[in-house]
């Protein structure tokens, strides 16, 4: 079977932009260098820094919760909890243990989604957010 060497691209990580890269290539086909590519649905740049990954499924759960809440006609914590469990919160932990954020920002950024499903939660408007996750059993 024959290798589509136009599908090929290699991500050299590197520290800093001083770093000496090499060019590859295949039968004397240079093999295009990229700065980030997508594997197994994890974005991940040369630096190993997953700042785009987060930010994008940050925003998709963000619309999915958004979406639960605008089709779902019940108001019913349990039901919307479920939804939310099963449809929105599979985004945040997907391969978690490989882009799992450390950084302050990065952590406020996947919490917000959290934030956002337990303030609308009628039960929980009016709660402090640790309370709210308390009553919805979120703290884990």
């Amino acid at each position: 079977m024959p290798i589509s060497i136009s599908k090929f691209f290699t991500l050299d990580f590197t520290y800093s932009n001083n770093d000496v890269y090499y060019n590859n290539n295949i039968d004397g086909i240079e093999i295009t260098d990229v700065n980030g590519a997508r594997d197994l649905g994890v974005l991940v740049d040369n630096r190993l820094s997953f700042a785009k990954h987060i930010a994008c499924i940050v925003s998709k759960a963000k619309l999915r919760t958004a979406q639960l809440f605008k089709c779902f006609t019940t108001r019913k914590y349990k039901d919307l909890l479920q939804g939310y469990k099963s449809y929105a919160l599979p985004l945040v932990t997907y391969c978690s243990s490989v882009w799992s954020p450390s950084g302050k920002n990065d952590i406020a950024k996947v919490e917000l989604v959290q934030k956002y499903f337990s303030k609308n939660i009628r039960q929980c408007k009016f709660l402090p957010y640790l309370e709210r996750l308390k009553f919805l059993d979120l703290l884990h």
